[in-house]
């Protein structure tokens, strides 16, 4: 596989940052996760940290290529949101942490994509949206339902408000995942937070792409572009892109991976320490992974 990798985040005027993603190449495939801890609730940092870390920890469990990814993510996600449940309750005092969480896997020059909330995936061709995840919000229900235009979504008084997320009081979860979408040479994957695709529509993120041919340049650019124009009130920014290039042999073709970051994401210490803690609470998650998962 060639491919080139880079992710960007700003902290806007939020005194925290809620945003957290990754990547992970397995035995040629890839997984992209990007998670936002809802701020309106306490430990939303900690819900999108144990929900990516728990999903690339699947991924890694996992027998590749994965044989059914509708499954994969059905169970990694399922895997995560138990996760962030478990967490909460072993803080003190308890918390009901949520996060919306969105990730990519890429294999065999196809991509799939599964997503709760708001933070979304697109699959970009040519500076044109070929694909983008439906947001599972309030705003994006009255859109398909024909009462709102996507001009009046933008200032919309509810338009952060989700109907699905990671953790929270909901015993599952529901994921949604797309349908296989082959790849082309020079597509571009993108995830991305609420805080980049506020205020910039599909057109504007083409055009930027279009603009900048190497994809640090391009995400620097997007993410400077959404805090600019959502300022004085701009939220957490965080974009995590792909450019595929090819599936041919990493021997002859390695990859070139990017990364640059504009706001250093806060020491994961005694996050870390709690996501420790829940292990032995994971052991009696009772999912059925047996034909989907075993040592790589």
């Amino acid at each position: 596989m060639k491919y080139q990798i880079s992710k960007y985040n700003r902290l806007g005027t939020r005194s925290s940052n809620q945003d957290r993603f990754n990547a992970m190449e397995r035995d040629q495939a890839v997984l992209l996760v990007l998670a936002d801890g809802m701020g309106g609730y306490k430990g939303g940092d900690l819900a999108a940290e144990v929900a990516v870390t728990r999903l690339l920890d699947y991924f890694r469990m996992t027998r590749l290529p994965v044989q059914e990814p509708r499954m994969f993510f059905e169970n990694a996600f399922a895997y995560a949101h138990k996760a962030v449940i478990d967490c909460g309750a072993r803080q003190h005092p308890p918390l009901t942490p949520r996060t919306t969480l969105v990730a990519a896997l890429i294999q065999e020059e196809t991509l799939w994509s599964a997503h709760v909330g708001d933070s979304r995936c697109y699959l970009l061709r040519d500076g044109q949206t070929v694909y983008r995840t439906r947001d599972h919000s309030l705003v994006e229900e009255l859109l398909q339902l024909g009462r709102l235009s996507p001009e009046e979504i933008r200032n919309h008084p509810n338009i952060n408000q989700v109907t699905r997320c990671v953790g929270g009081l909901q015993e599952h979860t529901l994921v949604e995942v797309s349908d296989p979408l082959p790849l082309q040479a020079n597509d571009v994957i993108l995830l991305c937070s609420d805080g980049l695709w506020s205020p910039l529509d599909s057109a504007a993120i083409g055009d930027i792409l279009l603009r900048h041919k190497r994809l640090p340049e391009a995400l620097n650019a997007l993410t400077e572009r959404a805090e600019t124009l959502s300022y004085p009130r701009s939220d957490n920014i965080s974009v995590l892109g792909m450019r595929w290039i090819s599936n041919d042999s990493p021997a002859t073709l390695p990859v070139e991976e990017a990364a640059v970051t504009a706001t250093p994401l806060p020491e994961q210490q005694s996050v870390n320490a709690a996501i420790d803690e829940i292990d032995e609470a994971l052991k009696k998650v009772n999912l059925d992974i047996k034909a989907n998962v075993g040592k790589s």
